[in-house]
């Protein structure tokens, strides 16, 4: 009989203590990392850094894939999380990176979808002249035609913790200015366009990015969220611009190996920025 007891009683110890896996599905429950508060009186010192990333480069492409949803684990990118947030009016986008103006649906999908008048010679051959016809082409929103994401942070001197912390403001995603060369009958890239920006802090768009899984190269059992991505600031960038008098970005006064050098002169700066602050 006491066999029998101490016997049931390991079992139901092992059936208590069992392990569950954390699985792609349970990530739609995670919360956001709490944020620490840092009092206005506690800063020291403060810079305004704006970054780039690069979807393209090998080591953030994790950001710009998958193409579409993956049905085994419904993972996606980050592109389509945010713009079907938008679509849903879950989160809100704004046209400056003071998030000042708000654009509504019709704002945001104007900048994502554009409409092109074409002009095309076409010969006439009976009349043996050259007549101009116009066509309309208009070009959905195209995830994949989103190439880089901006990144907008504030680093903090905060002299009650003794630390430096990082604060994302927000982020924005751009694509390639095209224009339409009737000569060589194709679109060319001429620029870059900003579409939105996102304030980060939000909590709306905090609980979308904690709410979705991002791929893991290394570990597919890995369960890190797009909201740990960015706590984690787990990407590459560079920076472009700095909070200045002029308010100027680096390639309006450095050019070529020289606006590389500026990047690395302020991400130099901003690490000694802390052992500076606090030696005596």
């Amino acid at each position: 009989m006491l066999f029998v007891v101490s016997a049931s009683h390991s079992q139901e110890e092992d059936t208590t203590n069992a392990i569950h896996f954390y699985t792609n599905t349970q990530i739609r429950d995670k919360k956001p990392v709490q944020l620490p508060k840092i009092r206005e009186a506690d800063v020291a010192w403060k810079k305004r850094i704006w970054r780039k990333v690069e979807f393209r480069e090998k080591f953030n492409q994790f950001l710009y894939y998958p193409d579409v949803i993956e049905e085994q684990n419904g993972r996606e990118s980050l592109i389509a999380i945010i713009w079907n947030a938008l679509c849903d009016a879950k989160i809100r986008a704004f046209s400056d990176d003071e998030f000042k103006h708000e654009l509504y649906f019709q704002g945001f999908r104007a900048k994502t979808e554009k409409i092109d008048t074409i002009r095309i010679q076409i010969t006439d051959e009976e009349k043996g002249i050259e007549i101009d016809t116009f066509f309309i082409n208009r070009r959905h929103f195209n995830p994949q035609s989103i190439k880089r994401m901006e990144i907008k942070e504030e680093w903090i001197v905060d002299k009650q913790r003794s630390v430096m912390d990082v604060k994302i403001l927000g982020f924005c995603f751009s694509s390639d200015l095209e224009e339409y060369d009737p000569i060589e009958e194709t679109f060319i890239v001429i620029g870059e366009e900003v579409l939105f920006w996102i304030r980060y802090d939000d909590p709306a768009v905090r609980e979308v990015l904690a709410t979705h899984a991002a791929y893991s190269e290394k570990n597919d059992f890995d369960q890190r969220s797009y909201d740990d991505i960015f706590i984690q600031r787990y990407f590459n960038s560079y920076i472009f611009k700095e909070s200045n008098v002029f308010n100027r970005v680096i390639i309006q006064y450095a050019t070529g190996q020289d606006a590389l050098l500026e990047s690395d002169r302020i991400k130099n700066e901003l690490l000694n920025k802390e052992i500076d602050m606090w030696e005596y």
